[in-house]
């Protein structure tokens, strides 16, 4: 509800004709929250403030007009109601509503509001004669002051546009004791809105995520192709029944999150925990449950759901377009899913069929059940790291690591570099995703020779890390792929690959060499990693880039980590694939969901 006593019409808007729909419809809206916002001052002093302020501005009620007009019903933006509330704000105007009364269905709010309109008209005339003897004395100042009592900044472009933010942000309790919410302008900007819905509501349904729902005015991201990291909620999710309400000593885990976590470990798929929960706590149960070592950074706290997941994300440096958040509450996916585009967000009871999903076809290797000590081990150097400040390729210097070069021949590690072609978006040259007839003809003897990479390091083993297929064709190396592990990123492993190939190349006289870049949203980093390098971009179109090294050129760092290669050579063959956009020996590979 909106406190429009004292809009002056006089100046609503001549072109009314063609109403400008919300996109949020009533419809949609089970329930919307009993709010009535009024006209406030983000300074206010009353009374003092009337005599003293300069910026004070008398309105019929004698309080002072912190909007121009002030909410001025626009019939060409309805919404919630059959008009927008038009608002012209003036230096330390804001809007203030009262909270603590509940909500009510939307054409409930609609017969609230047409009853609170009638009762105004009727008492009107009576508030205009009393206000002839004194201007003190005004019944419909009276009703409003009892309406009052009884009853976040926020960066928007303009034009048309839906926002939603999620109650779980605000951190407010909206059935607990009444309280107050106020929007207005950063920087007292004097902004001019019309609004459409400004309401608390419950939708009728909330669309299933997993069949690629997004809120309205959610911002459009593209999901990861495979999941690498599966975050849980812990209450009503991996057990049944809230921690702080029973007997820890009875909790359990549910069978099938208990078969759920152990095949994901397995798989090499990581586990972490956003959970609203004291810690030491939660963290005692699940020591005795015999899972707490399943789980990486762990976030269990008071904060909000998505702020938790992104911390995660960062710590495991993968992006969270690559996880996966299972929670009970419809509430608590509503706010993770608006504030993290890109995340897969399921029910607690879809937990039975996760496995068999096509984001979890992976295959079981060794490497695959390392993969959580991998990252152990990583855990480990960040913390060592730490005493190093700023000197962070000292650090690296003291962590003598090693990269071994090889043909990858053997079965596992055969499914280990397709799974590397699959799973990496950040460090990967062309994004193409091979199927495996497509790959098993790739590594044939034809003129395309793979590497793969591994590493160690004093910490432990990365394990298989990297893949490249190089076409040797005419003076120069095409590097057709090129796949780096987010394990390894930032660590100089490039910079030491890049001086060997060189070096080699140089001396089966070729003189440089060429990787056609193929742009997506998430491979820049590559592309920055690749000139920092030392490769120079000679080509460009909206596709990508051509970029090229010259094998002259010594890669800076590349000194940090040391290079075994294992019976690697480069041989000329003669080979031509036409590329129109790049101009290079090879087609530029098809871009992938990345």
């Amino acid at each position: 509800m909106w406190q429009t006593d004292w809009a002056d019409r006089s100046r609503q808007r001549a072109d009314m004709a063609t109403p400008q729909l919300s996109a949020l419809r009533p419809a949609a809206v089970s329930s919307t929250y009993l709010l009535f916002w009024m006209e406030h001052c983000i300074e206010c002093a009353v009374p003092d403030c009337y005599k003293v302020c300069p910026l004070y501005v008398a309105r019929l009620d004698r309080k002072c007009a912190r909007l121009k007009n002030g909410i001025l019903p626009n019939p060409q933006y309805p919404g919630l109601f059959p008009f927008g509330a038009e608002v012209e704000f003036r230096r330390w105007g804001k809007l203030e509503s009262n909270f603590g009364l509940g909500s009510l269905k939307p054409r409930h709010a609609r017969v609230t509001y047409r009853i609170d309109r009638l009762f105004l008209q009727c008492i009107r005339p009576v508030s205009s004669l009393l206000r002839g003897i004194s201007p003190y004395r005004r019944l419909n100042g009276a009703y409003a002051l009892f309406r009052e009592r009884v009853l976040q900044t926020l960066t928007q472009d303009p034009g048309r546009t839906i926002r939603h933010i999620p109650v779980a942000s605000m951190n407010i309790d909206l059935y607990g004791t009444s309280g107050m919410i106020r929007v207005y302008p950063d920087n007292d900007a004097e902004a001019h809105l019309v609004f459409a819905w400004l309401d608390f509501v419950k939708y009728q349904q909330l669309p299933d995520q997993s069949a690629g729902y997004r809120p309205a005015g959610a911002r459009e991201a593209r999901l990861a192709n495979k999941v690498k990291c599966v975050i849980w909620d812990l209450d009503q999710t991996t057990w049944d029944g809230i921690l702080g309400e029973q007997d820890s000593d009875r909790v359990s885990l549910r069978p099938e999150v208990q078969r759920t976590m152990h095949a994901l470990d397995e798989r090499g798929v990581l586990q972490s925990i956003a959970s609203k929960n004291d810690r030491d706590h939660a963290w005692q149960v699940l020591q005795r449950l015999g899972v707490a070592h399943l789980f990486l950074y762990p976030q269990i706290s008071w904060e909000p759901k998505s702020v938790a997941i992104r911390r995660i994300a960062e710590s495991l440096n993968i992006g969270v377009d690559g996880c996966l958040f299972i929670d009970d509450s419809p509430f608590e996916r509503a706010e993770v899913i608006h504030e993290l585009p890109g995340i897969r967000v399921l029910a607690d009871s879809e937990v039975g069929g996760l496995l068999v999903r096509p984001e979890f076809d992976v295959p079981v290797t060794n490497e695959s059940k390392q993969r959580r000590a991998f990252y152990v081990a990583e855990s480990q150097r960040k913390q060592h790291s730490l005493a190093y400040g700023d000197r962070y390729e000292t650090f690296l210097k003291t962590c003598h690591m090693q990269a071994t070069l090889f043909r990858p021949t053997e079965p596992e590690h055969v499914e280990r570099c397709l799974e590397l072609l699959h799973r990496s978006n950040q460090l990967n040259l062309s994004t193409h995703r091979y199927t495996r007839e497509e790959f098993a003809q790739l590594l044939q003897p034809t003129g395309v020779l793979c590497i793969a990479t591994s590493c160690r390091d004093r910490f432990g083993d990365y394990g298989i890390v990297g893949l490249a297929s190089l076409i040797m064709s005419k003076d120069r190396v095409i590097l057709k792929d090129f796949v780096l592990s987010c394990r390894v990123a930032q660590k100089r492993v490039e910079n030491a690959w890049f001086k060997w190939l060189t070096g080699v190349a140089l001396a089966a006289g070729y003189k440089c060499i060429c990787a056609p870049y193929v742009r997506t949203s998430r491979n820049v980093v590559l592309h920055n990693a690749l000139i920092q390098s030392g490769f120079v971009e000679t080509r460009k179109d909206d596709t990508g880039s051509m970029l090229e090294l010259n094998c002259d050129v010594i890669p800076p760092g590349s000194e940090i980590v040391s290079i075994v290669a294992c019976g690697l050579e480069l041989v000329p063959v003669t080979l031509t694939l036409g590329s129109p956009q790049l101009g290079s020996d090879i087609a530029a590979p098809r871009e992938a969901a990345s």
